[in-house]
């Protein structure tokens, strides 16, 4: 069976010394679960010099986001296949949600694509357990994955982020959901999902320039000939109020139930 190694650069190590602290994150996750949509984890370790390596599932497809977005000469995708990928994501991500966590990183980059063209959500770094919704609305200094995390810290991507988590503010589990939006909207595209581009905004600090827009409003043009139900589930998943946007069980119900075109 070939497996993927991925081993983390020695330049990271010292650059960044929350590497290690979000590789154990990674590992503690990746060794309690197992589902179809997410990567699966073969084992860890260390080589001779110390640095940390992952053992993972082969994935044939490259990233979600090289699939879409291509390199030169982008591949066109029929609705039918981008349906199936969004659902694929969804339900996966409707699986972590189950269980109480948060990705946090939520990206095509951070999304993989097996030979047979099925999408599995990787890179878990940033996850962290949500227990209760409660707990979702507070804030801690702890990081591990058994325990609340800093639900202000901006973590993740500033393109995908959600408006609160772009504003430094309380989050909780729907910031996922935003992202997940941001996601269906570049599947849609086979575009970079760039607000700031798009806006015409091309200078100055990228937060300030995000938080701008979205508070004003602004969100990714959604055209008018995509399917009427990615059209919908994108706009609900940019709600801003975050108890205003779905579920991914809700999502995922809505994608599966569509025709793909």
């Amino acid at each position: 069976m070939e497996v993927a190694v991925k081993v983390l650069r020695r330049s990271m190590l010292e650059m960044d010394e929350n590497v290690i602290s979000e590789l154990e994150r990674e590992i503690g996750f990746m060794q309690r679960t197992r589902h179809s949509n997410l990567v699966r984890f073969f084992g860890a370790g260390r080589q001779e010099d110390g640095t940390p390596f992952l053992v993972e599932e082969l994935m044939a497809g490259g990233t979600l986001k090289g699939l879409v977005r291509g390199s030169g000469s982008t591949r066109e995708l029929g609705w039918g296949a981008k349906t199936a990928l969004a659902s694929d994501v969804a339900r996966g991500m409707a699986y972590m949600h189950g269980l109480g966590h948060i990705h946090r990183d939520l990206k095509s980059g951070n999304v993989l694509i097996t030979e047979t063209m099925q999408a599995k959500v990787a890179d878990f770094g940033s996850v962290g357990r949500l227990l209760t919704e409660q707990r979702a609305e507070r804030t801690s200094s702890r990081t591990s994955p058994n325990h609340d995390l800093d639900l202000t810290q901006g973590v993740g991507t500033p393109l995908y982020m959600s408006l609160e988590m772009v504003n430094h503010a309380a989050y909780n589990a729907s910031t996922d959901v935003w992202s997940f939006g941001v996601m269906m909207w570049e599947i849609a595209a086979q575009a970079p999902p760039d607000l700031l581009e798009q806006e015409g905004v091309t200078r100055g600090p990228v937060y300030s320039g995000l938080l701008r827009l979205l508070e004003d409003g602004r969100r990714l043009a959604i055209q008018a000939e995509w399917p009427d139900a990615w059209r919908s589930l994108m706009a609900r998943c940019w709600q801003r109020e975050p108890g205003s946007r779905p579920t991914f069980p809700s999502l995922l119900h809505t994608l599966e139930g569509s025709d793909g075109c």
